[in-house]
């Protein structure tokens, strides 16, 4: 470079009115970064020769990187009014409104660059970069896809997946992102974003190629781990979801966002004490996010810690005063701990954010049965059924605690407007024949039996059912059947083998019975009800001393009921 200033100047010596020469040597010394010399020189030119465009240009260039933006302007305007079909002058006046944040300025100046010569990438580049800073990401998306119709560089390809996901368009950066890596198979950038994209899209699968791919890569940067971890997680493959996020975790270990996703995903599994160890961790590094809160507090639900469960959901109305959830969840922690009064209250807030929660009055119903307070739980049922809040779930859990209340009507009722909802479910008329039967409605009940029948799942535990119903209604030969075939499905049924002796005891088939019960001891060796029923059969067959035997067992399976057998030997004996 020294040289050939060097030379110019000695040339220059030789003709010191040749503008060239002058023009040739800013030039050099620009490209030297001696911006002070190159001005004098270009201007020296423009003295020599006024009309000399490109001498403009470069002096543009001079003043822009010396920070004289004014005379750098004027020298590029200059220039365009000499050639005013050359698109060169016209970015450098782009250039210069752009450093000085005139954008409108700006973007007419590339606009006629472009109007100019079609093809000029940098005009598209800054458009683009323009378009990005006013926030008008489509004009943007334009400008980067004209530019890598020209230059399918990576770096511009990567651009533009980025205005793409700021969009919201993810598939469309998912197109993006597989250019580049069709040329960068292992650029780790454009597998990162692609990751992120298909799980955005939910393409979880494609997700897990992603990132498996750039930990092959880099296996030292927990964010690629964490994505792994998220992939796993949607596509349901849990145990995999909760390696990623222990790697994640590894190489950061006050990395909250893994932390609580690995909390979510014990939790999901039922993995309550792992979910409730990552939490406390995260809850130190976001004390401020409630979802951190309101997720603690559900594993504590689950686990029966409801005064921990009341304290994390207390937490997360101080964080968030309207969450709807957190009321709700706090009325449940304090139902359980039996503390009515202020399961109410939590359980009105909720209704005062969402007047139609239905989960907050079936809860309130429940609570005011457990009262007995039956006026106000009728009140609110009806008004559930008024304002058509009911769900099948909600009846059932309503029918099922009046049940509890020994309510039948009530419970019936229930249990009706929840076979409206749903009138393929087996279990609610297995609900509805027991209902029923405690009120002795047999007709209603061999209705709902009939009922289950058609619906029921081909199981031992439904045929077990059927077998003890028939039994209550004396209809021997039908819960025998029911019986036999409750435990050709499953040899483990218990409860049929119970119920097998108890009818085989009433037609006093006392042998069959005796090995009924014995049968099921098999399977349950403890099982209190079974040793209870097989003794009054010894005591019907005034077999006392195996009817002893079976009170000396249940001495210590069920004092109770030891006390209640003793009572029937010695007045079974008495009869003699």
């Amino acid at each position: 470079m020294n040289d050939k200033i060097a030379t110019l100047q000695h040339k220059i010596a030789e003709e010191p009115k040749n503008p060239i020469l002058y023009k040739e040597l800013g030039e050099a010394l620009f490209d030297a970064e001696d911006y002070p010399s190159s001005i004098e020189y270009l201007t020296k030119a423009i003295e020599l020769k006024s009309d000399y465009g490109e001498a403009f240009y470069h002096l543009g260039w001079a003043y822009l990187n010396n920070n004289q933006q004014q005379d750098a302007l004027k020298s590029f305007q200059q220039a365009t009014r000499i050639d005013t079909n050359v698109a060169f002058p016209y970015y450098g006046l782009g250039s210069v409104y752009l450093e000085t944040e005139q954008y409108n300025d700006a973007i007419e100046a590339y606009k006629k660059v472009i109007h100019i010569k079609s093809d000029f990438l940098d005009a598209y580049v800054r458009l683009g970069e323009i378009y990005c800073t006013l926030n008008q990401p489509h004009d943007a998306i334009e400008a980067y896809k004209k530019a890598v119709s020209l230059s399918p560089d990576p770096e511009l390809f990567l651009i533009l997946s980025d205005i793409y996901i700021k969009t919201n368009a993810y598939q469309d950066a998912i197109v993006v992102l597989e250019e580049v890596l069709k040329q960068q198979p292992e650029n780790l950038n454009a597998l990162r974003k692609i990751g992120w994209m298909y799980i955005g899209t939910s393409q979880y699968e494609q997700a897990v190629q992603a990132f498996k791919k750039a930990v092959e890569i880099d296996n030292k940067v927990c964010e690629l781990y964490f994505g792994l971890g998220n992939s796993y997680a949607g596509l349901m493959q849990n145990e995999e979801a909760i390696e990623a996020y222990k790697k994640a975790i590894k190489l950061k270990s006050d990395f909250a966002d893994a932390l609580y996703q690995i909390g979510l995903v014990y939790e999901k599994v039922g993995q309550y004490d792992d979910a409730v160890k990552a939490l406390k961790k995260t809850v130190k590094l976001q004390p401020e996010n409630y979802s951190i809160y309101y997720l603690l507090g559900h594993c504590y639900i689950e686990l029966g810690r409801y005064r921990l469960a009341e304290k994390a959901f207390k937490q997360v109305i101080n964080l968030k005063p309207d969450t709807l959830g957190a009321y709700f969840n706090l009325g449940v922690a304090a139902e359980n701990l039996k503390q009515y009064r202020k399961a109410i209250a939590a359980f009105k807030k909720a209704l005062e954010l969402k007047p139609d929660d239905a989960r907050s009055f079936v809860n309130l119903i429940i609570i005011f049965i457990k009262q007995q307070k039956y006026e106000k739980s009728a009140y609110l049922y009806q008004k559930l059924i008024k304002l058509k809040l009911g769900s099948f779930a909600g009846f059932m859990s309503i029918g099922l605690s009046y049940i509890d209340a020994q309510r039948h009507n009530e419970a019936v009722d229930a249990f009706k407007k929840a076979a409206e909802i749903n009138p393929d479910s087996p279990d609610v008329y297995k609900k509805l024949t027991a209902a029923y039967l405690e009120l002795k409605l047999y007709d209603e009940t061999l209705d709902a039996l009939r009922k289950f029948d058609e619906l029921k799942p081909e199981t031992g535990e439904a045929y077990s059912f059927m077998a003890w119903i028939y039994s209550q209604l004396d209809y021997c030969d039908k819960a025998i059947s029911a019986g036999m075939q409750a435990v050709t499905l499953d040899p483990k049924e218990v409860m049929a083998y119970i119920c097998m002796g108890t009818v085989n005891r009433s037609l006093e088939y006392y042998d069959k019975s005796v090995a009924a019960y014995k049968q099921a001891l098999q399977i349950e060796p403890d099982f209190d009800l079974a040793h209870w029923e097989l003794a009054k059969t010894y005591v019907r067959m005034k077999d006392f001393d195996a009817a002893l035997n079976e009170y000396q067992i249940l001495l210590e399976l069920n004092r109770d009921w030891a006390d209640k057998l003793k009572t029937k030997i010695e007045a079974a004996q008495s009869e003699k």
